[in-house]
């Protein structure tokens, strides 16, 4: 049986990615603050800021597993305003979250990862464009993406491939926490998911270093 591991698997993308995986038989290995609505998803509350935590959730998912097919990391979150008004705890919460929390969970997870194993990163567009009141988000999402392609490069040797997806504005919960509402023109998380089963199906061999997908309106 092939598996996956989905971090932010309660709701939004990682949760129908979750979907979309167990429909295909996968095991589906999930952690997140709060528990997804899908009872196949074996689950493991987490929150990836805490190291215990992180350390904790490795050591479950090596008691269940010996190898990683799929690894998705997909936990993320902001606060949008302008820099000057951030206090450092929010600074630590956002960068913890998006990227030192994704990078310490796949560093206990690699050794799990074979040959034909992939790792996905949900980046964002602000990973490669710049947005003001999201200076911090900017930052992380940064910092993820020059990871990525790091590591790309690392793992090509294995033959575990990288790819980074980054979207554009995608509506899941994560907006309507920081107070924004739909607009005609965002992606759904079916969207996002679609392209990241696309990339799953690929061939070992043929590696995508990066997809930035945006809705064709360009709502960023």
């Amino acid at each position: 049986m092939k598996t996956a591991v989905i971090s932010g698997v309660s709701s939004g993308i990682g949760l129908e990615v979750a979907r979309r995986l167990l429909a295909e038989k996968y095991m589906v290995i999930g952690c997140s603050r709060n528990r997804p609505p899908i009872d196949d998803i074996v689950f493991f509350k987490c929150d990836i800021r805490n190291t215990d935590e992180v350390e904790s959730f490795a050591r479950f998912v090596k008691e269940k597993v010996s190898h990683i097919d799929v690894l998705l990391n997909n936990a993320g979150m902001t606060y949008v305003k302008k820099f000057e008004d951030f206090i450092p705890e929010e600074i630590d919460e956002i960068i913890e979250t998006n990227t030192i929390g994704i990078m310490k969970k796949t560093l206990l997870l690699l050794p799990l990862l074979k040959e034909g194993s992939i790792i996905i990163n949900l980046g964002s567009v602000a990973a490669v464009m710049h947005f003001p009141e999201w200076s911090v988000y900017n930052a992380s999402k940064f910092a993820l993406r020059g990871w990525s392609k790091a590591l790309r490069k690392e793992l090509s040797e294995r033959g575990i491939r990288v790819t980074l997806i980054n979207p554009g504005a995608v509506w899941t919960p994560f907006w309507e926490k920081i107070g924004f509402e739909r607009a005609y023109n965002m992606l759904s998380a079916e969207d996002v998911a679609q392209v990241i089963m696309d990339v799953i199906h690929l061939p070992p061999h043929v590696d995508v270093e990066e997809l930035l997908i945006t809705h064709v309106r360009r709502a960023h």
